[in-house]
């Protein structure tokens, strides 16, 4: 039996590139200090992925329902930003699909400066 990271990165291995970032920010960025992700948030999972035993795939749409939804009142900052973030890549909101290479490298470096910013 294969773990939901797993059947998640299958579903997202037959997608756009967008959808596979987005997939492994939610599995990779966790709460400060410890091991919790959004993809090991019962009420998130139950609500947006689509999970057929074999590949999972996140509804997108549902997603940004989902979030709009919450009140993030006690959740960390980073946390909420990081599903922001994956929901917004996930959903095609930078249209990344359409653009040339030399487009979405100016995005990838302007928001490497953004995230960056405190190391120099």
């Amino acid at each position: 039996m294969s773990t939901l990271a797993e059947r998640l990165r299958a579903g997202a291995a037959q997608r756009y590139p967008h959808e596979q970032a987005a997939v492994e920010l939610l599995l990779d960025f966790h709460e400060p200090g410890g091991s919790w992700t959004w993809v090991s948030d019962e009420d998130f999972t139950n609500s947006c992925v689509v999970d057929d035993g074999t590949s999972a795939t996140i509804d997108w749409d549902r997603a940004r329902e989902w979030y709009s939804s919450q009140d993030f009142s006690v959740t960390v900052k980073n946390l909420r930003a990081a599903l922001d973030f994956a929901i917004s890549l996930g959903e095609e909101r930078f249209n990344f699909r359409w653009m040339e290479k030399p487009e979405s490298d100016v995005l990838a470096t302007a928001a490497a400066r953004a995230i960056n910013w405190r190391s120099r």
